[in-house]
């Protein structure tokens, strides 16, 4: 009797995890159809594993920069800007919006031969990116520009000699030197916030965005 009882309630137990499960696929689900289409990464489908296989943090919303003493966030700059499709990235040192529509690449076999080696590298962290692919869609070239900001950082670290591990992380250890020598104010090259980037397809938007 005591190992029927037993069996029921190892039963129940499976039951239940398979029921939470299927309601945790649903809510993600529903989370995902709340969103409009063009918010939805064809490559990473928005699922936190694959961003972060990815190495992103999130696609937003996160702070982004100050207006004054009050914080700016990413859907502030959407309030801005509401016709405009913005695609938020934010990775290890960076914050990214890029509102860039798609581009065909060029028949210039250099440019060609570039941008295809840039793909095959972003193919290793994102799949079903296509390396010959002869158009970049607005989220390709988000994630190609979230790739060049982190190899332009990566590249500037080893020409100033200094790694993450060398920048103070904590706030107790803001004002400390670091091995002898004051590294900053925080984790980012010494500063305490991630660097933002902006891009616009059209000159207007960008004044827009600039005066307010």
């Amino acid at each position: 009797m005591n190992w029927l009882r037993n069996r029921g309630r190892i039963a129940a137990c499976v039951l239940c995890a398979f029921a939470l499960a299927v309601l945790a696929q649903a809510a993600a689900a529903q989370g995902d159809a709340k969103l409009p289409k063009w918010r939805i990464d064809p490559y990473t489908k928005n699922k936190p594993e694959a961003l972060a296989k990815a190495g992103y943090v999130s696609f937003g919303p996160f702070p982004f920069g100050n207006l004054g003493p009050k914080e700016i966030t990413s859907e502030d700059v959407e309030k801005t800007l509401p016709y405009l499709q913005i695609h938020w990235i934010e990775t290890k040192h960076f914050r990214l919006g890029i509102e860039l529509p798609a581009w065909t690449v060029p028949e210039n076999p250099e440019l060609k031969a570039k941008i295809r080696k840039e793909l095959e590298r972003l193919g290793e962290k994102i799949p079903g990116v296509n390396s010959k692919t002869r158009t970049l869609d607005p989220w390709l070239r988000a994630h190609l520009f979230a790739q060049r900001s982190e190899d332009i950082y990566a590249e500037f670290m080893q020409l100033a000699g200094v790694k993450d591990e060398d920048f103070p992380a904590q706030e107790s250890e803001l004002m400390m030197p670091v091995n002898g020598r004051f590294m900053g104010q925080g984790p980012y090259l010494g500063m305490k916030k991630k660097y933002l980037v902006m891009l616009f397809e059209k000159e207007g938007s960008f004044q827009t965005y600039m005066k307010t």
